[in-house]
């Protein structure tokens, strides 16, 4: 389950996602290793997070646990597609998209670096994999 998104751009575009979708996991925990380090496949539909309204859970929402409120949080089940052999770090891809033509340049995330969930064209997304193959 990919949950705890409490940012309501983000929520909006996880409302969006439908089976099948890829996306990128991005790991931002590491400042010298932020980047892409591989892919998922949405699994699911988007659904209420169930960690928003567990008060146990780090990611609990008190306002959406309140009675007669309903969840406004969502989340949805990713799967792990393919670990990439190097990540692509935000300053490869910040480097990148200065090249004249490339289909990063306006990627969002290098845009809004905060925001979990971004959309990617299909060209964008293979162009990050190509990336991630280059030594």
């Amino acid at each position: 389950t990919w949950e705890g998104v409490r940012n309501y751009v983000a929520r909006n575009l996880i409302r969006d996602m439908r089976p099948g979708d890829k996306a990128f996991f991005y790991h931002s925990m590491d400042k010298n290793k932020t980047g892409v380090v591989g892919t998922l496949t949405i699994a699911s539909m988007p659904y209420p997070d169930p960690f928003a309204v567990d008060p146990a859970s780090n990611y609990y929402c008190a306002r959406s646990a309140a009675p007669g409120m309903e969840n406004k949080w969502t989340c949805v089940d990713v799967q792990l597609e393919e670990i990439f052999p190097r990540v692509v770090t935000i300053k490869e891809l910040r480097a990148e998209a200065l090249l004249q033509g490339s289909p990063v340049a306006n990627l969002s995330l290098l845009k809004n670096s905060r925001l979990s969930v971004h959309r990617l064209s299909a060209q964008e997304f293979e162009h990050v994999c190509e990336m991630a193959s280059r030594k």
